[in-house]
Formats: structure tokens, sequence, C-alpha cells
């Protein structure tokens, strides 16, 4: 059976009312300002009848059924594997033969969006708590691409930070990258591999970027960093104490450990460089033949308001862009701080420019 195939929301007791109440019965109380384009919109989604999300099966239900609750209009959700999703984003959004109406994706939108691809997503969206910049860090919604409307990147969390033992050595004594070159330390790093694709190989990336490819070859072969491909073999080694300090841990691997009382893992921004932007894969794309093009559009007005990006990031505990989600699950240690020196590694100077010629020579340092 393949991964790919439409998966209707399982069948509890509101998704089959949802079927049969009539879509105005919509929740009462979202949006709680509303224009004249968004009603005029809405109720041509509501013609459409249900909107086809493409994305990470966490999003599935009460994600889902959150949308359907709010505006009446049903969901159908379709997944798969990390690799089939992408694959059949981009062959089908090419091919102008989309099944589906919107796609979480990381950039991978980008050429898409450049060559005529995917359908505008700012003109459309028409909510006041989404089009004012007053509920967005930094003023405005965040884009990928550098027009401003194609990709909305409404979650952005800090990387490259560092994990350290306390009990195995002072954080005093690694506050900043040229610290973990000193020789009591080789030998004692582990990260996550920057040859294959991940958090491993955003920080090597950002070593290269900020600091050259000679601080790189002498960080990662000079210290005999220990490269492994699971995250939570980077938590792991550095909480038992195998190593010192950890390079590229999933923040949530950490968070487990301290909530079972591990009191001695601690992370560090590095003085010299705060770390570096990414918005995991929170940004939505809509393909140009989406079957259902206007309840698409709802649905990224309703993913960008408050309640969207609140039913968004309490699944995945991450931070979001909007001022007024606040007091989430998520650790202190990945909400980008106001002045912070980062490399934003969402944005279309960095894919598109940078990172190709980056990338090829750091693979080409690292060889398997």
């Amino acid at each position: 059976m393949s991964l790919l195939r439409p998966l209707r929301l399982a069948a509890s007791a509101f998704t089959a009312l949802s079927l049969l109440v009539p879509l105005t019965a919509a929740a009462q109380d979202w949006p709680t300002a509303t224009t004249p384009a968004y009603e005029a919109l809405l109720a041509e989604a509501r013609a459409e009848g249900e909107v086809v999300l493409f994305g990470d099966p966490l999003l599935a239900e009460d994600f889902s059924r959150a949308f359907e609750r709010d505006t009446g209009i049903r969901v159908v959700f379709m997944s798969g594997t990390q690799n089939d999703k992408k694959l059949r984003f981009l062959r089908e959004t090419e091919a102008r033969a989309a099944t589906f109406d919107v796609f979480f994706t990381a950039y991978e939108g980008l050429e898409l969006a450049r060559n005529g691809y995917l359908l505008p997503i700012a003109p459309s969206l028409v909510l006041p708590e989404v089009t004012d910049g007053a509920n967005w860090r930094e003023g405005a919604l965040h884009y990928i691409d550098d027009t401003a409307t194609y990709l909305p990147t409404p979650v952005q969390y800090v990387s490259g930070l560092f994990l350290v033992n306390t009990n195995v050595i002072d954080p005093a004594r690694v506050q900043s990258w040229a610290d973990l070159l000193a020789p009591e330390l080789q030998g004692r790093i582990i990260s996550h591999d920057p040859r294959v694709v991940g958090a491993g190989e955003g920080i090597a990336n950002y070593v290269a970027h900020v600091l050259g490819l000679d601080f790189v070859d002498r960080l990662y072969r000079g210290q005999q960093v220990r490269l492994v491909t699971e995250y939570r073999q980077v938590t792991d080694s550095v909480a038992r104490g195998t190593h010192a300090v950890g390079l590229g841990a999933h923040f949530r691997d950490i968070v487990k450990y301290r909530r079972e009382g591990l009191t001695h893992l601690q992370v560090v921004t590095p003085t010299d460089h705060s770390g570096y932007l990414v918005g995991g894969g929170a940004v939505i794309a809509v393909p140009s033949s989406a079957p259902h093009p206007k309840a698409a559009m709802v649905f990224a007005n309703w993913y960008l308001s408050e309640r969207g990006q609140k039913a968004y990031t309490d699944i995945y505990t991450l931070p979001s862009d909007r001022l007024d989600v606040t007091g989430g699950p998520w650790p202190d240690f990945i909400v980008p701080q106001a002045g912070g020196d980062y490399l934003n590694q969402y944005a279309e100077a960095w894919v598109r420019g940078t990172l190709g010629g980056i990338a090829s020579r750091v693979q080409a340092l690292l060889p398997r």
C-alpha cells in the first residue's frame, strides 16, 4: 500500500460530525477581527468543499481538526516518508498536476516559486492579525523568497549551540568556537554527522561561513570529533560523560533529560557567533495547480494567525515568530533574542547564494 495515499482524518465523533454539520457551523470565536475580503475568500473556499494538506502525520489530527472547527472547511490529509513527500511535491508541482493544496516544506520551493509553479500567498493574506507587523518578531512575517510572496516562514529557532556536561568540563572554558580547539578537548567532542542532511550539516556549513574552511578542518579533523548519524547519540554521549561537548544535539532530547532530573547538561550560546536560524518544516507552499486554491488561502490565513500558530507550535514545541504566541513548551535557548547575531539559513540569499559553494567544499573536506 502506498505511503503517499490520501489519509482521511480518523473517524472520531468530531470528524463524523464535521461531515454532517453545515459549513456555516464554524467556530464563532475566530477570527477575532475579519474583513470583507476574508469573508469573500471564505465563502469561495467553502464552495470548494475541502482543503488537501500534505505534510507530517503529526498534523493530521488535532491541528487539522482545529482548522475544521474554525473555518467549517473539511481537511483531507496526505503524508509519506520525508523523501517521498519531497519528490512528490516537486514532481506534481512542476507537472502542474498537484493532488494537494498546501505543502509543508523547508526551502525546497524556492526554484518552483522562481519559475512560476507556486501561487503567491502574500496577496491573499487579508486577516488584520496576520498582516499587522506589530504581531511579528522584527515587525513583519518572514518569507524565504526575497519577494516576500510565496514561502512564508512563521517559525524560526536558534541552532548551532554547544551542549556541555558540567561534570566533565567547566562551561566557562567552552564559551566560543575558538575554545573548542583547546588541546584538552581533542577526542572529547561529538557531533551530528555533517555528511548527512540535518543539524550536523547545518552547523558545519555555518562554521565554514563565519570562521572559514580551515577552522572546519582544525575542528572536525584536528580535534578528532566523533560523528554520529542519530541525534540522540549526541545527547546520550554528553549526558554519560563519554564526551564533554556535543554539537547538533536535538533540543527535545535535552529537554527530556532535564525533565528526568539531569542537571549537568548545559546549553552554551557561543560568544563569538551566536548561532543560526532555521524554520524546520513550518514553511508552506501552494502549487499553482492546487485543486482547491481558495481553501488553501483560507488555510494560510488561519495557519499564520495566533490560533493556527499556537496549534502548530504546541505540537512541535517550536517558538513562533508571532509575538502573541508565548509560554509554549519550547526551551528558552532556541528562542531568537533581540539583537542576536544570527545567520538566517531560511533566506533565499543563503539557500541560492552562499550555501551551494560552502556545502560542496565542506563535503569535500569531510569525505565519508
